[in-house]
């Protein structure tokens, strides 16, 4: 992502530029999915108390409200991690 900054204010391209031009739409799509899925996991972290407010069941050792929040982290790093390997992935196409 960055940011084109026109000193003309008729120029065609100004404004915030997300995807380079020329981005096959597939690769767009394939973005926007991952960045929703990582928003997604990133306010259920944040009201984590709408699905485990209580210390009970022990899952692992961990009261439930602990276990959830690891499990999301978990989550948030497989992710990040696929992300990563199928940019990586992409960048070998081209």
């Amino acid at each position: 992502m960055e940011l084109v900054l026109a000193a003309n204010p008729k120029e065609k391209n100004c404004g915030l530029v997300v995807f380079p031009p020329g981005t096959p739409r597939p690769v767009k799509i394939r973005r926007w999915m991952f960045f929703a899925i990582f928003c997604v996991i990133t306010f259920m972290q944040a009201f984590y108390w709408l699905f485990a407010n209580s210390a009970e069941p022990i899952v692992l050792g961990l009261p439930w409200g602990m276990f959830f929040v690891t499990l999301l982290i978990v989550i948030e790093f497989a992710v990040l991690l696929l992300m990563y390997f199928v940019e990586a992935q992409d960048m070998e196409d081209e």
